[in-house]
C-alpha cells in the first residue's frame, strides 16, 4: 500500500515539474506576435569577411598568331616599357654580359648608348628617337614598332668586347655587327628575342678603358649597317 503511494507521488510531482518547463499557450502566442529586435547598426554583418568574386576583365580576343603587348603585365625591367613610334628608332640600353649588379661597367654601357645615338642622329636623320634607359635592354614580346637599336658588352676583368645589334620593326631577326675586340660569330643573324651571346666567341678582349677608342676604329662598319637598315624600311 505504501509503494503505491509513493509510486502515484512521485508521478505526480514530474507532472508538475514538465508543466511549468514549457510555457503557457497565452505566452507562446505573445513570443510569435513580437517582432525581431533590429541588430545594431555598429554589429558586424555576417558576411562581412566574404570577398565577392571578381568578373573577368572583357579584352579584345587576339587574332590567329597575333602577340599583345601588355606593358601594364611586364614583369621584367629588362623589358623597354615602351614600343617607340612607328617609323621611328628605340636606342635600347646595352646588354651587359655577364651581369654587372655593382654597377663597374655602367660609364662603359653609357658612353656606348651615347655613341649609338651620335650614329642614328646621322644614319637615321629624321626618324624619331626614342633613348631607353637603363636597364630596359629589349623590346617588348610584340617588337618595337620602329627600328630597334643596341649593342651586347661583355667584359672580363679589365677587358670589354661589343658587338651592334640591329633590327627592324615588329618581331624581326637581330643583326650582328663586331664593334670592339677580337670576335668570332657563330652566325650574323638570330631570330627576335634569341640571346646574342651565345653566338659570340671572344678571341681578344679590348682594355674597356679603351673601349670608345676601339669602337670609333669600327665606326664606319656600324654607320653602314644602320644605313642598309634604314633603306630597307622605305
Amino acid at each position: 500500500m505504501n509503494r503505491a503511494l509513493f509510486v502515484l507521488a512521485a508521478l505526480t510531482l514530474s507532472a508538475c515539474t514538465t508543466a511549468t518547463q514549457r510555457p503557457s499557450p497565452a505566452a507562446e502566442r505573445a513570443a510569435m506576435e513580437t517582432p525581431p529586435v533590429a541588430a545594431s547598426p555598429d554589429a558586424p554583418s555576417p558576411t562581412a569577411n566574404l570577398k565577392t568574386p571578381e568578373a573577368p576583365t572583357a579584352g579584345k580576343p587576339a587574332a590567329a598568331g597575333e602577340v599583345i603587348d601588355r606593358p601594364a603585365l611586364r614583369s621584367d625591367v629588362r623589358v623597354s616599357a615602351s614600343p617607340g613610334d612607328s617609323g621611328g628608332v628605340t636606342i635600347l640600353w646595352p646588354r651587359i654580359i655577364p651581369a654587372d649588379p655593382a654597377g663597374a661597367r655602367t660609364q662603359n654601357a653609357l658612353a656606348i648608348q651615347k655613341r649609338l645615338e651620335a650614329v642614328a642622329d646621322v644614319e637615321m636623320m629624321g626618324f624619331a628617337q626614342d633613348v631607353r634607359p637603363a636597364p630596359e635592354r629589349v623590346c617588348p614580346q610584340a617588337g618595337c614598332k620602329g627600328v630597334s637599336l643596341g649593342v651586347l658588352l661583355v667584359h672580363k676583368g679589365t677587358g670589354c668586347a661589343a658587338v651592334a645589334l640591329l633590327s627592324a620593326p615588329g618581331r624581326s631577326e637581330t643583326l650582328l655587327v663586331p664593334w670592339a675586340g677580337e670576335l668570332t660569330l657563330k652566325r650574323a643573324r638570330i631570330p627576335f628575342r634569341e640571346p646574342p651571346e651565345s653566338e659570340v666567341v671572344v678571341r681578344d678582349f679590348a682594355l674597356c678603358s679603351e673601349l670608345a677608342a676601339k669602337m670609333a676604329e669600327r665606326e664606319p662598319t656600324i654607320r653602314e649597317a644602320v644605313r642598309s637598315l634604314r633603306a630597307s624600311q622605305k
